[in-house]
């Protein structure tokens, strides 16, 4: 059936259409220390309140169950997270990563929940366009003007 202008009729849109839930690489599901990292930063009370109302909260919350948290919890800017990060080499951080669109193709400045701080570069590829936030799981953020030495930390 047609509208009125001559175009078939569509379902409206769901807020679901504009979220992207994907794996860099060949990990099936969510890796269960990133749902334990999201666990333990819900308890802390430190999640950031855009990662709540994705389609990921779910299974990552089911895949966190029974496993023990990573030493670093994350890395948290103002419109992106990597949970339970992992640096495969100076030039890189691994994890977990959630982001809003507005973080695309962005160097944003990360604090782990001890409070380090370190920049880090959102790519492109990792969030297509049209998308209001993705997740991806075994993303790789490159260090965004600062080496891991550079790596400040306000504890002792």
């Amino acid at each position: 059936m047609a509208a009125a202008g001559g175009e078939p009729d569509r379902e409206p849109l769901k807020l679901s259409d504009f979220f992207l839930w994907g794996q860099v690489g060949e990990e099936p599901r969510p890796p269960s220390e990133a749902g334990a990292a999201l666990l333990a930063l819900i308890e802390l009370e430190l999640l950031p309140g855009f990662v709540l109302d994705g389609p990921w909260m779910q299974e990552l919350m089911t895949q966190g169950k029974g496993t023990k948290a990573p030493p670093r919890l994350c890395w948290a800017a103002q419109d992106a997270i990597l949970l339970a990060p992992y640096q495969p080499d100076a030039e890189h951080w691994g994890g977990f990563l959630i982001a809003q669109s507005s973080a695309k193709g962005q160097t944003r400045e990360f604090a782990s929940e001890a409070g380090e701080v370190i920049n880090l570069l959102i790519p492109d590829s990792l969030i297509p366009a049209g998308t209001l936030k993705a997740a991806r799981a075994n993303a790789l953020l490159p260090v965004g003007g600062k080496t891991p030495a550079d790596i400040t930390s306000p504890l002792p």
